[in-house]
């Protein structure tokens, strides 16, 4: 997030980084694609995908945490 509002985002357009957490992790990129809508109606400015990847895999670890908690 302060990448994001500080406009020093990741571009290293890694594009099959990408399309492996998707298939990896489809639930933590659901909700990575749901806060990067929000971000843009908010901020009035684009995610890059490997932004939204690296939301995912952190997002991730807090699912695996969280199911390891219950």
């Amino acid at each position: 997030m302060e990448r994001y509002l500080s406009d020093k985002l990741m571009e290293e357009k890694d594009e099959e980084l990408f399309e492996q957490i998707s298939t990896l992790y489809p639930e933590a990129m659901n909700i990575a694609f749901k806060i990067k809508e929000y971000m843009q109606e908010v901020h009035h400015k684009p995610v890059p995908k490997d932004e939204l990847t690296y939301l995912a895999v952190h997002i991730n670890r807090l699912l695996k945490y969280s199911e390891l908690n219950k």
